[in-house]
């Protein structure tokens, strides 16, 4: 592989990494929000809008650390970052069938 193909390769990671990143930021806002809205606002406390839920997301996740992730493959990562919201969605759907 040529040095300019494989330079052209990692600009295109890159920006294809950089581009994901905002839709799992709002992606984990929609799901904090609808979360807190099934188990937080019928104990009183005020609903929060998706740019709250957001910023409470990327803080819990800044305070949680990071999972190592560099042994997996870029598709990897980018299922595993869709597939973890999604999840904790359809779980916290369930329970709330318990209330």
């Amino acid at each position: 592989m040529s040095k300019t193909t494989e330079i052209d390769n990692q600009l295109f990671i890159l920006i294809g990494a950089l581009s994901f990143i905002p839709i799992v930021i709002i992606l984990r806002g929609l799901v904090v929000s609808k979360l807190w809205l099934w188990f937080m606002v019928p104990l009183g406390v005020n609903q929060i809008s998706i740019a709250h839920s957001m910023g409470i997301s990327l803080l819990f996740a800044l305070l949680s650390g990071h999972e190592d992730t560099k042994d997996d493959s870029m598709s990897e990562t980018i299922k595993k970052a869709l597939a973890a919201p999604i999840l904790i969605l359809l779980i916290g759907y369930i329970i709330t069938f318990f209330m």
